[in-house]
């Protein structure tokens, strides 16, 4: 539920008195701000969760008063004489609901508090401020506009609180009407909220000694974080001052972006009513609608100057949308994610968005009858150009000069085929002709200026391609991975080219172009290949300066266990990253198996049981592929251990999961995963001594994966030309068919040894 609070400051003091005083000499900077106090319980049943949020909306209530005597008794002053000492706690109460650091209720806070603020600037949208009447007059009239622009703006589709479908209910000493008229447009012109939204007007007094009465407990906390911003907005200018104000760490806490689209939500963002809006809305709308080129021709009217508030609209609205274009419209387009700098969004902006217009020209030469445009948006980029390109010629052209469409997109079939290569069909042998061709390929390309997209953009694509060849080395086991990963690191520490990744999931996303430049998955990778070689001594001393919490020196395992799995609340998973704890249990047996005994294998499983090994657990984790492979492992300690039941438990929760997401062509033949997951259940079938069906799974594994191969292989022949593989397929020829497959397919091998001999070739050291 929410429960919103909207309040005012500075001109609007005209039109009703603050409870809390305004900030002497600072009387001039103007807000309306929304200070939404929201709370959540996890109820089905709609009305009880209702009935329960309402009492911790009375709590709060409570709460506030409290805070507010335990301020007044150690002024020992009424609370109007109270103010300095009421900002200073302010922060304190709203983050934790504490005063001095001591719980003010019994009962704990169920609900957090966030702010929506609009500034209003000097300028002010002077097109609407009439000149004449008196000061009240020309604040209401001020007043009346920015309301109505406050609220669609937060409500509409595009808002943070559109359509949340969360009751709502509005608390305000203003305008009833005006809101709920506002919001009665809001729901014509956009998309009608799930639930309606209250809006109740509240008293402009607070009164202590009735506590018995619902007053202005929500206004009078609003009101005084009013005081704080102006207090806290420091500097000669606007702009200065708006940034002082973002730059308050309380602030940044709990301020959001009103747009509930906007790039970086993690960012302070303080909307400002201007003249300048006429243009940033036009640029939020085309940024949220991908209306690049209008947003291109849009991006001309911001002015050049910075006077007033435009330096803080520029830098806080305008540079990261531009910068979330970029970042969008490469990744799209090239594969790769590219970050300009403000004196290069010109440049960059002008090479993505010809881009589409390029592409289509290069396809309708190839292709005269091809709808090249409408087939490129709608289909696959790779599909697209791999039918076009790799059958123009049967060697890499000799490329020199700048970079140009046709080799983008090169470039970017290259890498995705790696990348299917690695991940789809477990190919990884033929990863290498595509990154000597994608090497060369880049080899001949001229770059004028290191201060340059086409700089950056082969930059990346250079690390992309030693990425994929180590993880080819690394798959086929050969010991010239460690080399290379060792080399993208050190890299990566000197000269970042990205530098946050988001993903945790080391196991299912190994194979991500993106990956390159993560540390992160740079030193889990390396640390997976020592594992899969069985080179301890290199694992023990890298994962001392990697991960030291984890460093087998002492051999105090179970340490690491808690440090890894450690006693959590039930829905919450952030604790537990189970890549590491993947790579903890793996060189746990594979080096470290003679050093625990049974009493702490049931002291892990047991904490694994309670906390890990649930559904819910597992729709939360940040890597399914991770969490398969932890299982398989639980399953051989518990046969190492004989502990027999664990092995039955954790097999039946691996099938039901395999069956919970698994979807395949081949399920009315009796094929109803895909190879990994059959390669993992033989394993564990074959630790239960159920060695038919381990078997039988062991061929469905193989099965699957030869008919992979031969859907790579036709790929290959299709376009392998391009990467100096002269192989030949009729060029009208169809992609195998799983059916037809499957059902001429018989055994291949008479054990269960020949078939983990083929497999172990095939499937990745992530599946093992």
């Amino acid at each position: 539920m929410h429960h919103i609070t909207i309040s005012t400051t500075g001109m609007f003091d005209e039109i009703r008195s603050s409870l809390v005083a305004p900030v002497e000499k600072k009387e001039v900077p103007t807000f309306i701000f929304a200070l939404n106090f929201s709370t959540y319980i996890d109820e089905f049943d709609s009305s009880k969760k209702y009935e329960l949020e309402d009492q911790d909306i009375k709590f709060e209530r409570k709460r506030i008063r409290e805070f507010v005597k335990a301020v007044c008794k150690d002024e020992g002053k009424p609370f109007e004489e109270c103010r300095s000492s009421l900002l200073d706690a302010l922060p304190e109460f709203i983050r934790y609901g504490t005063y001095n650091g001591a719980p003010l209720l019994s009962t704990p806070r169920n609900g957090s508090y966030e702010i929506y603020a609009m500034y209003k600037s000097g300028e002010g949208r002077r097109l609407i401020f009439q000149e004449r009447g008196s000061s009240k007059e020309r604040a209401q009239y001020v007043y009346d506009h920015m309301l109505r622009y406050f609220i669609t703006n937060l409500f509409s589709n595009m808002g943070a609180l559109g359509s949340t479908g969360n009751p709502t209910n509005i608390e305000t000493p203003l305008s009833v009407y005006t809101i709920q008229q506002t919001l009665d447009d809001v729901v014509k012109d956009y998309i009608p909220f799930d639930n309606p939204i209250h809006v109740s007007s509240t008293p402009t007094q607070y009164v202590m000694n009735k506590s018995n009465q619902v007053y202005s407990e929500f206004l009078l906390i609003a009101d005084a974080l009013g005081a704080y911003m102006v207090q806290e907005m420091k500097g000669d200018t606007e702009s200065e001052q708006l940034v002082s104000l973002s730059s308050n760490l309380f602030f940044r806490d709990i301020c959001k972006p009103m747009c509930k689209q906007f790039v970086d939500s993690s960012d302070t963002h303080i909307s400002v009513y201007d003249g300048c809006n006429s243009w940033v809305d036009d640029l939020i709308e085309q940024f949220c609608h991908n209306k690049y080129t209008a947003f291109r021709n849009t991006l001309r009217e911001v002015p050049l100057r910075n006077d007033g508030v435009l330096a803080y609209v520029k830098a806080s609205t305008v540079f990261p949308l531009v910068e979330a274009t970029i970042k969008k419209l490469s990744l799209s387009k090239l594969g790769i994610e590219l970050h300009a700098r403000q004196e290069q969004y010109k440049e960059y902006l002008d090479f993505l968005l010809a881009y589409d217009k390029d592409v289509d020209s290069l396809i309708a030469e190839m292709h005269p009858s091809n709808n090249s445009l409408q087939t490129y948006i709608s289909g696959s980029i790779l599909e697209l150009y791999n039918q076009s390109l790799f059958p123009k010629c049967d060697c890499p052209p000799n490329i020199k000069g700048n970079l140009n469409s046709e080799i983008c997109c090169q470039i970017y079939c290259a890498i995705d085929s790696c990348k299917r290569a690695i991940r789809k069909y477990h190919m990884y042998e033929r990863v290498f002709p595509i990154v000597d061709y994608l090497d060369a390929l880049v080899r001949k390309i001229d770059i004028p200026s290191t201060d340059s997209w086409e700089y950056e953009y082969i930059s990346k694509v250079s690390r992309i391609s030693k990425w994929y060849r180590a993880l080819a080395y690394a798959f086929t086991g050969s010991s010239e991975a460690e080399s290379i990963f060792k080399e993208l690191i050190q890299a990566q520490e000197q000269e970042p080219l990205v530098e946050h990744c988001e993903s945790e999931a080391f196991v299912a996303d190994i194979a991500e172009p993106v990956n390159a430049f993560s540390l992160d998955f740079l030193h889990y990778a390396l640390l997976q290949y020592y594992v899969e070689t069985n080179n301890r001594k290199s694992y023990e001393l890298y994962i001392e300066t990697t991960y030291p919490s984890l460093s087998p020196n002492h051999f105090d395992f179970m340490s690491q266990m808690h440090t890894l799995l450690g006693n959590i609340d039930e829905a919450d998973y952030e604790n537990y990253n189970n890549g590491l704890f993947c790579l903890w249990i793996k060189a746990l047996w594979h080096f470290y198996l003679d050093r625990i005994d049974e009493a702490f294998w049931h002291t892990l499983a047991s904490l694994w049981d309670t906390n890990y090994n649930n559904e819910m657990c597992l729709w939360n984790a940040h890597d399914f592929t991770a969490h398969q492979l932890i299982l398989t492992y639980l399953v051989k300690f518990a046969a190492h251990f004989g502990d027999t039941n664990r092995i039955e438990k954790y097999r039946e929760y691996l099938e039901y999961y395999f069956d919970s997401y698994i979807f395949t062509d081949g399920d009315e033949l009796g094929y109803v995963w895909n190879e990994p997951e059959y390669y993992t259940m033989a394993q564990v079938n074959e630790q239960l001594g159920n060695l038919e069906l381990a078997q039988e799974q062991y061929d469905k594994a193989y099965a699957l994966a030869t008919y992979s191969q031969a859907k790579w292989k036709l790929f290959e022949a299709k376009h392998g030309n391009r990467w100096g593989l002269f192989t030949y397929v009729e060029p009208n020829g169809d992609k195998p068919n799983l059916g037809e497959w499957l059902t001429s397919y018989s055994p291949a091998f008479s054990t269960i040894d020949e078939y983990k001999k083929v497999l172990a070739s095939i499937m990745s050291y992530v599946f093992s």
